[in-house]
């Protein structure tokens, strides 16, 4: 019941209780792992898996869950490209852009991840049709420290091909807290580059934005997010987002209907300022991003 309303942390101690009282269950000691996966603690659910299968050596589920168990936890090499295009409000928003990532994960322990990325950007503002390339890597870790708290940081360093343009280091940093079983509470940093077309490119504009959110489940049915940020960006501007959100899920596992409303909140000290020449053609952009 604890499980199914999505009280994972009570449910915990019950089944080791329970396990206790009956070792030989094996019915509970499967949910106990699969617990163990939901809560992000692969290095318990393997034991738990393996400890089943000392009692049962054939119980085909626990074989079959510990198997994909083992493969998570095996270092794994991916490649992705990504492609996103964007014509926003007149001259502001208007670029492609290509991305291509190699990356390396390796695991340790299950719960706590390293990951090494290698990237190549190929950026595309319409204003000029000129492309801008760049190379660069990342260097990220994640891990799950307990039931109550997890973490993730990461750095990436981009190099542009054209001399104009200075190296660009951007990285975050995130915490989450599970405070209850249906309340769960967090915070970061990041620095992000601000790209959205070809001025923004040219002055390099990064933000630092400091986060906080709430994540909230008081029905198995029901959930609530809301966060606040606060953006700093290098051409001394600044800005503030608010967002909210409400789900109620109509129907349960395995199809799922479920209504999302969301509201957001934005403002920035200063807009956005075009500048022109005497032919009335636009030359720059003061503060080139959404404000």
């Amino acid at each position: 019941d604890l499980v199914w309303h999505r009280r994972y942390g009570q449910a915990l101690p019950v089944y080791e209780s329970l396990l206790h009282f009956t070792p030989g269950n094996l019915e509970a000691r499967f949910d106990q792992a699969q617990l163990y996966c939901t809560l992000g603690l692969c290095g318990y659910e393997a034991s738990a898996y393996q400890e089943l299968l000392d009692r049962d050596p054939f119980h085909n589920l626990a074989a079959l869950a510990l198997a994909k168990q083992r493969i998570r936890s095996s270092p794994a090499m991916e490649f992705s490209s990504l492609y996103w295009r964007e014509d926003g409000r007149g001259d502001l928003s208007r670029i492609q852009r290509l991305r291509h990532n190699l990356s390396l994960e390796i695991p340790f322990f299950c719960q706590y991840r390293l990951r090494l990325t290698g990237h190549q950007w190929n950026e595309r503002p319409d204003w000029s049709g000129q492309s801008y390339l760049a190379e660069g890597y990342s260097l990220e870790g994640s891990g799950v420290f307990n039931t109550f708290l997890r973490g993730e940081a990461g750095y990436t360093h981009r190099k542009y091909r054209d001399g104009r343009f200075m190296d660009r280091d951007t990285g975050y940093g995130r915490l989450s807290i599970r405070l209850r079983d249906d309340l769960t509470v967090g915070g970061g940093y990041e620095r992000t580059n601000e790209i959205y077309n070809e001025f923004s490119i040219r002055q390099g504009i990064q933000g630092d934005v400091w986060s906080l959110f709430a994540l909230s489940y008081p029905t198995r049915y029901v959930d609530l997010r809301g966060e606040v940020r606060h953006i700093r960006y290098s051409d001394d501007n600044q800005g503030q987002f608010a967002s909210i959100a409400a789900g109620y899920a109509f129907t349960d596992h395995p199809r799922i209907f479920k209504a999302i409303l969301t509201g957001e909140y934005r403002h920035s000290e200063q807009e956005n300022r075009y500048l022109y020449n005497g032919n009335g053609s636009l030359i720059d952009i003061v503060h080139p991003y959404w404000t």
